[in-house]
This record gives C-alpha cells, sequence and structure tokens, in this order.
C-alpha cells in the first residue's frame, strides 16, 4: 500500500508529469483541449486582477465597490438565462 510520501516524493511526480507529456503527445485533440482551456483560464484570472485596478484607480472606490462590482456578475448572468 502507498503512504503520502510515496505518493509525493518528487521522483514519483517527475514521473507523472513525464508520463502526462508523453500522453500528451499522443493525443493531439487533448492538447488542443488543454492549451484552449489554459488560456480561457488565463484570461479570465487577469480579468479578475484587472477589475481591482478599475475599482482602485479609475473608480476611486476602494473593497466596498469591488464588493459591488464582483456582487454583479451573478445578476449579469441571470438576464441572460
Amino acid at each position: 500500500m502507498r503512504t503520502d510520501e510515496d505518493l509525493f516524493a518528487p521522483s514519483r511526480v517527475f514521473a507523472d508529469i513525464a508520463e502526462g507529456l508523453t500522453y500528451l503527445q499522443q493525443q493531439p485533440r487533448v492538447l488542443a483541449l488543454g492549451i484552449t482551456y489554459a488560456c480561457m483560464m488565463a484570461g479570465v484570472i487577469s480579468a479578475n486582477v484587472l477589475v481591482v485596478a478599475l475599482a482602485k484607480d479609475l473608480l476611486a472606490t476602494g473593497p466596498g465597490g469591488y464588493g459591488y462590482i464582483e456582487m454583479g456578475w451573478p445578476s449579469a448572468r441571470s438576464w441572460e438565462a
């Protein structure tokens, strides 16, 4: 039976990464899907950073204004449905 130490040993982590990269090399559709998802997530994460700058610098609202902006996302999505 494997222990947590065995699962997270540096040699095992690198072996798992190498195995995953080999799989991606053999499956170009999965690689394309992963790259697309990574680009989408990079856009979402950087958008969150820009909202902070928007609230702080452009709108001068501070943390409270940032909270109101973030609170608006679920409301905007409910109108789309």
